[in-house]
């Protein structure tokens, strides 16, 4: 090899070196002692930071995500169907056929009976125009029978509502069917109504349902009803309500450094520790990572909490998977100090091994 050949050589081994060395420098986090604390400090002043232990990790680790709360809706009391403008009535007066239309349903067709009219009137053979509107069935069947036992001997009345109009709510966001539906004898609670219109369960948020009644709005974590019975979170569907199912947000954390993958990780109505987010990456870069470096930054309002958890222990796993990740969180494994002399020997081989093919040409 000749003076001129080995400088060439050195000169780029200096150079590839330098680029080496910039990279580590403005990638890696000193893991203690007053270099940690100067570079945290210039990079976020005011910062705490909190070097977590077995004995501090629950005081610093927050709680399971926080349940959304149900808003107090009035007491709706038992609902009762009362007949109204739009509904079809079917009645049967059995032993009179002449009073009785045979006709059947047909899909798609409105169905066969008697409309109740916009001023809540209906018309029936012999007894003529008479106001249901607001009367149960139980009392328009006792009514009209009272008005058909002036012509008929003791009649026996059936009234049904063959088709419900009159008492709907609207649903709406995200539902594969958003529309108005009908309320019908049988009560109909939140849960039946999001059934119906057929949630879109991959964006929908059933933990923040609303429902505006009355000119206000409530809140209500239908989530909760399903996952854990809470009966206050699925509450009866009135006349007139409005339903809304939002989409959900993504609650994602990031996880950044010398891990198999870096990321952002949605952690959605998921509970997530450091443990498991860090094996959801890959795990640490075992060519390249400081197990001693390993740092949470979280914000709070205008405050920023710097966390460091050191893994060179394997039972400190254990410890970091009693500290939840919160969404925002900045998850970051620095560089160990030895990297910077394997990465420099990693570049500079390949350029050994290319120059000395090169000279033995």
């Amino acid at each position: 090899m000749s003076i001129s050949q080995f400088h060439i050589l050195f000169s780029s081994a200096f150079l590839m070196a330098s680029v080496s060395g910039c990279s580590i420098s403005e990638t890696s986090l000193p893991v203690g002692g007053e270099g940690r604390d100067q570079a945290i400090e210039e990079a976020l002043p005011g910062a705490e930071i909190v070097e977590l232990t077995e004995s501090n990790v629950r005081q610093y680790s927050p709680e399971a995500a926080s349940i959304p709360a149900t808003s107090a809706i009035p007491d709706e009391g038992v609902w009762t169907y009362r007949v109204g403008a739009g509904d079809i009535l079917r009645i049967i007066v059995w032993g009179v056929s002449e009073l009785n239309d045979a006709s059947q349903p047909i899909e798609g067709v409105p169905a066969p009976g008697t409309v109740v009219q916009a001023n809540g009137d209906v018309f029936f053979p012999y007894v003529g125009t008479f106001n249901v509107a607001g009367k149960t069935v139980p009392e328009i069947r006792q009514e009209l029978a009272t008005l058909l036992s002036e012509y008929f001997p003791d009649p026996q009345v059936e009234v049904r509502v063959a088709e419900f109009n009159s008492q709907t709510a609207v649903i709406a966001g995200a539902v594969a069917n958003p529309a108005r539906y009908a309320l019908e004898i049988t009560p109909t609670y939140l849960l039946d109504l999001v059934a119906k219109a057929r949630q879109n369960v991959d964006i929908a948020d059933i933990s923040r349902v609303t429902i505006r009644r009355g000119g206000h709005t409530y809140f209500v974590n239908l989530d909760a009803f399903v996952r854990s019975g809470r009966v206050g979170s699925n509450p009866l569907i009135l006349d007139g309500d409005t339903i809304f199912v939002p989409e959900r947000i993504p609650q994602e954390a990031f996880v950044l450094g010398e891990v198999t993958r870096t990321s952002s990780i949605d952690i959605t109505n998921r509970d997530v520790s450091l443990t498991q987010i860090l094996s959801e990456s890959g795990g640490l870069n075992a060519r390249d990572a400081d197990a001693r470096g390993v740092f949470v930054f979280r914000r709070s309002g205008q405050n920023v909490t710097v966390f460091q958890l050191n893994l060179t222990n394997p039972s400190a796993y254990l410890t970091g998977a009693r500290f939840s990740i919160k969404a925002q969180d900045v998850v970051y494994v620095t560089a160990a100090p030895v990297t910077l002399w394997n990465r420099l020997i990693s570049d500079l081989l390949p350029s050994v091994g290319l120059y000395q093919t090169a000279d033995g040409l």
